[in-house]
């Protein structure tokens, strides 16, 4: 219905463009329905609807899979990543978040979670959470799977149209979109320290050392709840026609990953020749012209301003802008 609404080509099973699976990768069984609102596992069903759609609105002719994972649990979520990937998706979206934890390096074996989302050759994008600045009163602390260098986070911004601007419209930072810094990845070498992000770090020698931590977000895209997206869903609905508005960076995640189809992201990652091989995310911190540079606006209250409001050039809330073309992925 969305498809045919904005006039896009049909994505179906017959035609082979959608393909839905569990999460080990098979047809059957797929995880039964949630219950009708109120239930808040119906709010999945929703996710997904919006997924597909931002997908077809941003990379019409993208082939799309779908992976149902058993529950919302972190460790069937990261398996459901795991199966795309070996499925052969050049990227793959996130909705979703949880709260940083120190066992996150470990082994899966061992309740680690990071390897879920270590997959070299795919952009694995994230939305930041529409909690705000992750730091501020009554935050969640830094949340993953955003926190990940090898994962592309993907904040929010606030898209208006502005007829006295030469592009037309105004944009800038969210004030739900997540940002924040890990406590325990450090800082990849292509991100700039910040004196409010540091961790203890121990080597095999047993020795510590406080060092800078992972900041996220790296790019941006429309999710405010206030300029948000069109999204039909047939089961629950927003309305008796199924179409509704939505907002949050579940609409970033989704929309950042199909433009990394778009851009064709992946082949030459895979076969070994980039520097970015593993961390696609390395790209968008030096091909800015590619990306508009959101300068106003703020998600909380932070003593680094570049944490939690939206400047000249690189900050958290934004990352280094929105998209501007295909160039930065």
């Amino acid at each position: 219905a969305y498809r045919a609404r904005y006039g896009l080509p049909p994505c179906t099973t017959a035609n082979r463009c959608f393909r839905k699976v569990n999460q080990f990768g098979h047809a059957a069984p797929l995880p039964p329905p949630p219950a009708p609102p109120p239930d808040t596992a119906a709010g999945w069903l929703i996710e997904s609807s919006l997924d597909v759609d931002m997908v077809s609105a941003n990379c019409p002719k993208c082939k799309i899979l779908l992976v149902e994972s058993n529950d919302d649990f972190m460790n069937n979520l990261g398996t459901a990543v795991n199966t795309a990937a070996r499925l052969g998706a050049s990227s793959i979206s996130n909705s979703y978040v949880a709260q940083e934890s120190s066992t996150d390096a470990l082994p899966i074996a061992q309740g680690g979670i990071l390897s879920y989302y270590v997959h070299p050759g795919i952009a694995v994008v994230a939305g930041s959470g529409d909690f705000g600045y992750a730091l501020s009163a009554g935050g969640f602390g830094a949340l993953i799977p955003d926190a990940f260098p090898s994962v592309v986070t993907a904040g929010g911004t606030a898209l208006e149209r502005d007829p006295t601007t030469e592009r037309g419209w105004s944009e800038t930072a969210w004030e739900g979109t997540g940002s924040g810094c890990s406590t325990v990845e450090r800082m990849p070498a292509w991100q700039t320290a910040s004196s409010n992000c540091i961790g203890v770090f121990t080597d095999a020698a047993g020795n510590s050392a406080f060092l800078p931590t992972r900041i996220y977000g790296d790019v941006a895209y429309v999710s405010s709840t206030y300029t948000g997206v069109a999204v039909y869903d047939s089961q629950y609905g927003f309305s008796p026609n199924g179409w509704g508005v939505v907002g949050g960076t579940s609409v970033a995640s989704p929309a950042i990953a199909a433009i990394y189809g778009l851009a064709g992201y992946g082949t030459a990652e895979r076969e070994g020749n980039d520097d970015d091989n593993g961390y696609p995310a390395r790209k968008l911190y030096r091909a800015k012209r590619a990306l508009l540079d959101i300068t106003s606006g703020t998600n909380g209250a932070c003593s680094s301003t570049m944490l939690c409001a939206a400047g000249p050039g690189y900050d958290a809330p934004t990352g280094n802008g929105t998209p501007n073309g295909i160039g930065a992925f």
